[in-house]
């Protein structure tokens, strides 16, 4: 993986798919914090398109503004990584969407992919708190259990990018 500023690359395509001039389908960045779990949902999200034969572009970065680069592809969809037993990861998401282009977020391009909440004992970030952020950007919430490594979810990440692909082109 190469480290460019706050973007790090991940793997670009599945590799079931024809490599010669393959456009992405969609192109996802994946935010959170260092201890979030973005790397394992990064790695279950590439397995899974692959598993489906959908080319996927995919980024992640620990928390945004991204630094300015005019070749950076465009973005479809912005996956928020919350670990819900971390302050600082919920500083990083509720951050996030102070910098997000606001017709980004109003046309449903971002979404929140909360890792952590499985132990109420551990838990540090309320889940009515993450509901009212949620509500307050319209954003839908996908809990995921990032040890058990259950890939279910990782479709409806994948059917939110197969919607805005065919929707906003």
């Amino acid at each position: 993986m190469a480290a460019r500023g706050n973007e790090e690359d991940l793997l670009l395509f599945g590799g079931a798919l024809p490599q010669q001039n393959v456009e992405p389908h969609a192109a996802v960045l994946v935010v959170g914090s260092s201890q979030s779990g973005k790397q394992a949902l990064a790695h279950e999200l590439l397995a899974s398109a692959e598993q489906h034969q959908f080319a996927m572009q995919l980024r992640i970065a620990n928390n945004l503004p991204l630094p300015v680069d005019p070749l950076r592809p465009r973005v479809d969809l912005v996956v928020l990584v919350l670990d819900a037993t971390s302050r600082d990861s919920w500083t990083t998401v509720t951050q996030a969407f102070e910098v997000l282009d606001p017709m980004f977020v109003a046309c449903g391009r971002v979404c929140i992919v909360i890792s952590g909440a499985e132990d109420a004992a551990k838990v540090s970030v309320a889940t009515e708190e993450i509901e009212k952020l949620a509500d307050l950007y319209d954003c839908p919430i996908l809990y995921a259990n990032l040890v058990v490594r259950d890939l279910s979810w990782c479709a409806r990440v994948l059917s939110l990018s197969f919607f805005f692909f065919f929707r906003f082109p």
